[in-house]
């Protein structure tokens, strides 16, 4: 049996350790594997272009692969007689798409105690948060910024300088990301060129600092941009989450063109 292997490359988050698909060959058949180097769950979309053969589950195909675990994702069977070609590329998202975050809970303003905060991008915000559940907070630089919720650092950058309003900037934000216990997910974007205080794998309380507010990336004035989200099944995009947070007024979702104090 003849192969043609043409492999795309991967689509992935740009900060984070990485999911690899590899194809392995085994007699007549090519196994197609997962291997997550990740310290959390991983979503993994897979889809390929195929000649005479067969993928056996059909792709293309969701999956969960724990956190730093190889699983199969899909065996290529020979159909013959003439030779099997096979490309196929995977996108990965970190976190598991069936997870079903707790709407009961409440965040806190992700600020220290007694801070007047505005929001000058709100949730469905028209600018750059179009179907998305996300808040801008207006703050000046080297705020300092902390979690809104404990769980786990999952993801930190801080190595980017630029930011302004040139779309090519989104992906040098710096960031922290952190995972809940309940698998949901929150971003703190455009933190200070080396502006975390905080690693992968450490675990954060609700207060704790986590780094200093900048402009890096696609920003082009100070601020915070906070969102809660999980990935959706094909791992390109996300399920934002309206999540409501502590005020002085008890437990709402936050406005935009309003200032909040946090309590």
């Amino acid at each position: 049996m003849r192969w043609f292997l043409l492999m795309l490359l991967l689509v992935a988050p740009s900060w984070a350790a990485g999911v690899r698909v590899e194809a392995v060959r085994k007699g007549n058949d090519v196994v197609f594997v997962a291997i997550n180097e990740e310290a959390v769950p991983t979503t993994v979309w897979v889809e390929a272009e195929l000649e005479h053969l067969e993928a056996n589950p059909p792709l293309p195909l969701s999956l969960v692969v724990p956190a730093g675990k190889t699983v199969r994702v899909t065996t290529l069977h020979w159909r013959g007689p003439q030779p099997g070609r096979y490309n196929y590329k995977h996108w990965w998202e970190l976190g598991d798409y069936r997870v079903k975050p707790d709407e009961a809970v409440t965040y806190r303003i992700p600020f220290h105690h007694g801070q007047s905060v505005h929001i000058v991008q709100g949730y469905l915000g028209t600018f750059s948060h179009q179907d998305t559940y996300a808040l801008d907070f207006e703050c000046p630089l080297q705020t300092p910024v902390v979690a809104a919720r404990g769980g786990l650092v999952v993801a930190v950058i801080d190595q980017f300088t630029e930011g302004g309003a040139d779309p090519s900037l989104k992906s040098k934000a710096n960031l922290v990301a952190v995972m809940h216990d309940d698998g949901s997910l929150a971003d703190y974007v455009h933190l200070s060129p080396g502006g975390a205080r905080v690693k992968v794998g450490e675990r954060v309380e609700t207060g704790q600092l986590l780094g200093l507010s900048g402009a890096t990336g696609y920003a082009t004035s100070p601020h915070l941009h906070f969102e809660v989200y999980r990935p959706t099944a094909d791992a390109r995009h996300r399920q934002s989450l309206a999540v409501k947070f502590n005020t002085a007024q008890g437990a709402q979702q936050l406005e935009q063109g309003a200032s909040y104090t946090v309590p």
